[in-house]
Order: structure tokens, then sequence, then C-alpha cells
């Protein structure tokens, strides 16, 4: 399980050259005391209602093999509310490496990109905040 993250903003993540990045990671692992942890990578599909359906009844059996990665957390498979034809597939990734587009993350949208249009983006948390118990 990914340690938790502590509350606060992170740098603006628009980088206009490479160096750039680079300070950002830099600066985001100063800030956090430590490595970057608890990124996703998410997939989503624009596709025919059909083709989601379908894909409802594959998906669990490809993901038991990737849950096998021990920086995987967990994989989510969301759905827009209002549109039945667009799914993400979201994975939360645990691992104190750069977030980038995984192996497994591009050969899934390759897969996905055969059934209809596809935008493949990693996310990294700005913002943490977290609801401490109330006494009863």
């Amino acid at each position: 399980m990914c340690a938790p993250l502590i509350p606060r903003k992170t740098k603006d993540f628009s980088f206009p050259t490479l160096a750039h990045f680079l300070l950002s990671i830099i600066a985001v692992f100063v800030e956090r005391k430590g490595p970057i942890m608890g990124w996703v990578e998410s997939i989503h599909l624009l596709s025919s209602e059909e083709t989601i359906k379908k894909l409802n009844t594959e998906f669990p059996e490809h993901f038991e093999s990737l849950l096998k990665d021990k920086n995987i957390e967990k994989i989510e498979i969301i759905g827009d509310a209002f549109l039945p034809t667009s799914i993400a597939v979201v994975l939360h990734w645990c691992a104190d490496i750069i977030p980038a587009k995984t192996k497994v993350g591009l050969l899934l949208a390759e897969h996905l990109r055969k059934k209809g249009m596809v935008n493949h983006s990693v996310w990294l948390s700005k913002f943490e905040f977290k609801m401490e118990p109330t006494a009863e």
C-alpha cells in the first residue's frame, strides 16, 4: 500500500524544457520528503455502447495477470455516468519511479485503440486532504 502523501500544493506541471521537468520532479521529491508515490495512469476509451459492454466482460480476466505486478496497487474501470460509450481504465501505481506512461499502460492503450478513440494520460496528486474521524 502506498504511503500517505503530505498535504501540500505541487508546482505547476507545464514544462517548456526537459530541464524544467527534471527540476520540478526534484522539487516535488524534496517537498514530499521522499519519493513520488501514488500516481495514476488513465486510459480513456470512447467507443460504441456494444464494444464497451463486451469489454466489461473481458476486462477481469486480463487484469488478474496485471495485478501480479508489485507496483500496481489497484486497477479501476470507471464509466461516464451519462455517456455509456465512454470508459476509462485507471492504473493506480505505487512506485518510487518518475511517473510516466508505462509499458503496461502503452500496451493497453494500443489494444484499446483498435476499439475506438483513446486518450492515455498520467496523473500526479496536487493536493491530498484527509478527513479526521469525529468523536461521537
